[in-house]
């Protein structure tokens, strides 16, 4: 398949990967499977339809690429009230969702916990207890309301005198 500068790279990418998998040289099948995997990652991303967070319960799928897609999603779309289902997956089974999981906290809030992509085990436990804690006070909530305040309400800028 051509590559045509008129298409997003994904949907491109997408088109060559599935002809690549399936060997084909239908074009027009190619180019149906390539409009459903965007259509569906689209979907994925926009929440389904029915408004953001649709993609929450594939945070706890059994599939670790569902629950890596769904972490991104949330992450993209600053969910901070997926935060706790993000929190548990700093201790899946998959080392992939666990980094996933981290790179997505980190993107949504700004904190880190101390947490930190290959430290001994010890110190990872105390980080994700700190992450626990955060959602067990309700942080992730305040957070929230903090990213919607009204307009025109923004933080005290320091002047020359420094007042």
């Amino acid at each position: 398949m051509d590559d045509d500068p008129s298409l997003p790279l994904s949907f491109t990418t997408v088109c060559h990967t599935i002809h690549a998998v399936n060997g084909t040289r239908d074009r027009h099948l190619v180019l149906i499977a390539a409009v459903m995997a965007s259509i569906m990652a689209v979907t994925l991303a926009a929440g389904c339809g029915d408004g953001v967070g649709a993609y929450r319960p594939s945070i706890q799928s059994e599939d670790a690429h569902e629950r890596i897609l769904a972490i991104r999603a949330a992450a993209d779309s600053q969910d901070h009230s997926a935060i706790p289902l993000i929190v548990d997956r700093l201790e899946d089974d998959d080392e992939a969702v666990q980094i996933f999981a981290f790179i997505a906290l980190n993107k949504i809030t700004g904190e880190r916990m101390g947490y930190e992509l290959g430290q001994d085990d010890r110190a990872r436990e105390q980080a994700i207890e700190r992450w626990r804690d955060y959602v067990r006070r309700g942080d992730h909530k305040i957070t929230m309301k903090q990213k919607t305040k009204p307009a025109g309400e923004s933080a005290p800028r320091a002047t020359a005198s420094g007042t």
